[in-house]
């Protein structure tokens, strides 16, 4: 089922000084990355519950579910809310996140993996997972990997 996809005003002035970042930093692909920011906002009117709980959702005591965007280095979360009954999805905040930058462990054997989870509506929890998978195994195969 489809649903409306708002932005709460809070987001909306994230999105504006996000806009102007990309702009400064990258005036020709600042653009493009952000209309695809916008594209990622706006997959939310299908499916919303794919995203997994936001680690604010106990602190907050509301359902709130986050969506992450970018690439490692410079993903941000969406934190976003769903009504039901109204058929809207309200997008709360869109916050830089910093993922294994403030922790102390490091990676083993010299991997780091960062798992992005920004599926599309209409691909299949198993078509994911093979992808996961897929990439582990090769990591396995050359032994940087261990059990």
């Amino acid at each position: 089922m489809e649903q409306h996809v708002v932005l709460a005003d809070a987001a909306k002035v994230d999105a504006e000084n996000l806009y102007r970042w990309a702009i400064e930093k990258a005036p020709l692909r600042g653009p493009e990355w952000f209309e695809k920011l916008l594209e990622s906002l706006y997959s939310l009117n299908h499916n919303p519950s794919r995203c997994p709980l936001a680690q604010e959702a106990r602190r907050w005591h509301r359902v709130i579910r986050n969506l992450l965007y970018g690439k490692p280095g410079r993903v941000y979360r969406i934190l976003f809310e769903v009504d039901e009954e109204r058929r809207t999805v309200r997008i709360l905040h869109i916050r830089r996140h910093l993922g294994m930058r403030n922790s102390k462990r490091k990676p083993r054997n010299g991997i780091k993996l960062i798992a992005i989870c920004n599926i599309p509506a209409m691909t299949t929890l198993p078509k994911v997972r093979t992808t996961l998978d897929v990439a582990i195994n090769a990591a396995w195969r050359v032994g940087r990997l261990r059990g």
